[in-house]
């Protein structure tokens, strides 16, 4: 996959995937709620969830930037 994309992107991926993971568990440590094996699991579901979305947005992105790059002239 790091052959696919452009290193920034994966920059962004990591900032986002990070991002999400520690929204909510600072969530979890304001509200003062339990962390069990539970709680781990739906972290893990959430970093997995926003890795594939991560994922098929920038492939649509590289996609696009690959279009528009075939199409314009060079002068």
């Amino acid at each position: 996959m790091s052959g696919s994309f452009e290193w920034q992107f994966g920059v962004g991926a990591m900032i986002s995937t990070l991002h999400d993971v520690v929204t909510t568990v600072g969530l979890f440590a304001v509200l003062h709620l339990e962390f069990n094996l539970t709680t781990l699991a739906a972290i893990l579901t959430i970093a997995g969830y926003s890795i594939n979305d991560t994922v098929v947005i920038y492939d649509r992105v590289a996609r696009r930037c690959a279009s528009t790059r075939r199409w314009t002239s060079p002068s």
